[in-house]
């Protein structure tokens, strides 16, 4: 029986999402359909118009900051804190629209085809692939609501407390936050979509009869069309050879997406320290600074960022995570399966379906690359009680400063 597939349904569902990448240049422009990358020298100098301006409007800002804001600051972690954050945002959100430009069209175009590739797989196994358009929906519109009435609060508090003046050389701060929700929002999407696909893969493992599992399939045999029986160690060498598929694709995935985890974590760590430092500063120890007064909208406003900077850095971290545990569960499985079956199989089948099982289960212990921010370090949770251990030290060490 033909299984009729729509390569759509592999990753289409993230096409609004992906158009709101390729718009602020973050992506590079794909037919998601036919997984084909589309006017890649007009791409090329549209991601060069919006790297010129990004560092145009962060050198703008800066020298705004340097005159009329920094004078003001109540002491100097303030003004290191502020200035180190939008220099890390900044970079962060140049390398992510320069890396869609640097990396080879081949590295992207494999990363799509895979998710095709072991959909075709699943579909035709009875696997239904999840979509997650509607959630995806929901995303957007639910993310978009939250940055705007943060960014809404951000510019009354800002007016009503300095004024104009000071509160035009953050404008930029909060569009480039907006670029680096969107990375955020795809890199989980993506990561999302393996998870998936790993869980399928490793439902329809663990589904596996090891004794009387056949499955009928057509092949055609002296121009007429005979039944035969897929042996169960052929099955397990399939799932073997989808799973590689999906190691692979790990692997571009850190290489399409590496540098960005890097300089996105590094950008929560050092926002969390700055707003975190502004609610210690003027929420602790005093609200005002020469002719400039800071009520409670302040704090209430370093509490959302800081919010909003922790929910970041779990949302990374989880995804990943989640990722990589739903990879390693592979094994298990096949640990499971091996201690159903005799220790000495007399049959062949027997004997090649451990072997088989064996075989995946050292692959998925041992293969399976996990995922990293550019080599630097693991992206896990272990990472995010690192990183926000690291910046609770910090908050001690603003404490005493200030005392």
């Amino acid at each position: 029986m033909k299984t009729e597939y729509d390569r759509r349904s592999a990753i289409g569902f993230i096409e609004p999402l992906y158009k709101i990448s390729v718009a602020l240049a973050v992506a590079p422009p794909c037919c998601l359909k036919e997984h084909k990358i589309s006017k890649w020298k007009t791409n090329k100098n549209y991601g060069i118009l919006m790297t010129l301006l990004v560092i145009t409007g962060y050198v703008l800002s800066v020298i705004g900051r340097v005159h009329d804001c920094y004078p003001y600051f109540a002491n100097a972690t303030l003004v290191v804190t502020d200035a180190l954050f939008g220099f890390v945002l900044t970079v962060a959100n140049v390398i992510s629209i320069l890396i869609p430009l640097s990396y080879t069209r081949t590295n992207f175009v494999t990363f799509l085809n895979a998710f095709a590739t072991v959909d075709d797989f699943l579909v035709r196994n009875g696997k239904n692939v999840e979509k997650k358009y509607k959630f995806l929906v929901v995303q957007l519109i639910f993310g978009h609501v939250v940055m705007l009435t943060l960014f809404v609060y951000d510019a009354y508090v800002w007016l009503t407390s300095v004024g104009m003046k000071q509160y035009r050389n953050y404008i930029f701060r909060d569009i480039q936050s907006y670029y680096s929700s969107v990375v955020i929002m795809m890199i989980y999407n993506l990561l999302l979509s393996l998870t998936c696909r790993f869980r399928s893969l490793n439902e329809l493992l663990d589904n596996l009869c090891p004794f009387d599992l056949m499955d009928n399939v057509n092949v055609l045999c002296e121009l007429k069309v005979r039944v035969t029986q897929l042996q169960p160690y052929r099955r397990v060498q399939q799932i073997s050879q989808v799973y590689e598929v999906l190691i692979t694709q790990i692997i571009y995935f850190n290489r399409v997406f590496g540098w960005q985890i890097l300089f996105i974590t590094a950008t929560i760590v050092v926002g969390l320290l700055n707003t975190l430092d502004i609610l210690i500063v003027y929420g602790v120890f005093k609200n005002n600074h020469g002719s400039l007064t800071f009520g409670n909208d302040l704090i209430i406003l370093s509490i959302f960022w800081s919010v909003l900077h922790f929910i970041f850095g779990t949302i990374v971290a989880a995804s990943c995570d989640s990722a990589t545990k739903e990879a390693q569960r592979t094994a298990e499985i096949c640990y499971k399966l091996l201690l159903s079956l005799p220790a000495m199989p007399e049959k062949s089948q027997d004997r090649a379906l451990r072997e088989q099982l064996y075989l995946l289960a050292q692959l998925s212990s041992q293969r399976c690359p996990g995922f990293s921010a550019a080599g630097f370090f693991r992206v896990d949770y272990s990472m995010l009680l690192a990183l926000f251990g690291s910046v609770t030290s910090y908050v001690i060490v603003v404490i005493q400063f200030n005392k």
